[in-house]
């Protein structure tokens, strides 16, 4: 299942029963993946899922031979639809849902290491932004992933949002609104804002 959240009124759609999941394990597997559901898409069906970052690597010839990946499992996943619903629990309670405290997954020396080259980066015009972030890692110690969407919803506004559950690979919950693209009418694609 796939609940999606997009515009400034928070309208919701769901995804349920995929007519077929596209699933890409390998960098060399996106782009056909890709192709896959486009003429999906061209056909008149609705396709939705996620795109883990480390894809974006099949796009460039030299990062696809450094191939940056740091976790086992799919690429991208996902579902060919006939078309959206509308949920019928999208405002549905949380329950109780807690969270383990949140642990870093760097060093504090690390952090500084990649703060000093970004600034070296930037200072010898190499760049001129990057977005310098580190994962952090938690566990539901209550409730389920549907109910921290629920939770994460109800406390954080967004104009994009997404709960992807497709039976294969993570269980995505999203609050962030600039990982998310859309296609225009003609086909072209945009930012989600």
């Amino acid at each position: 299942m796939i609940l999606c959240e997009f515009g400034p009124e928070g309208r919701e759609v769901e995804f349920r029963d995929a007519l077929e999941l596209v699933v890409a394990h390998s960098l060399d597997a996106v782009i056909p993946a890709l192709e896959r559901l486009e003429a999906a898409r061209q056909s008149g069906k609705w396709i939705a899922g996620w795109m883990g970052y480390e894809a974006g690597s099949a796009f460039e010839p030299v990062l696809a031979a450094m191939d940056p990946r740091t976790a086992e499992g799919p690429l991208l996943i996902f579902g060919i639809y006939d078309g959206p619903q509308n949920p019928a629990d999208c405002g549905a309670a949380a329950g109780e849902v807690r969270l383990a405290p949140l642990v870093p997954q760097v060093t504090r020396e690390d952090y500084r290491a990649a703060f000093a080259l970004t600034q070296d980066y930037i200072l010898a015009g190499d760049i001129y932004q990057i977005n310098l972030t580190f994962p952090l890692e938690s566990r539901l110690l209550e409730g389920n992933p549907l109910g921290l969407y629920h939770a994460l919803r109800a406390r954080q506004p967004v104009g994009f949002g997404a709960f992807a559950d497709l039976g294969i690979g993570p269980v995505v919950v999203s609050r962030s609104p600039e990982l998310f693209l859309t296609l225009d009418a003609s086909g072209g694609s945009r930012r989600g804002r």
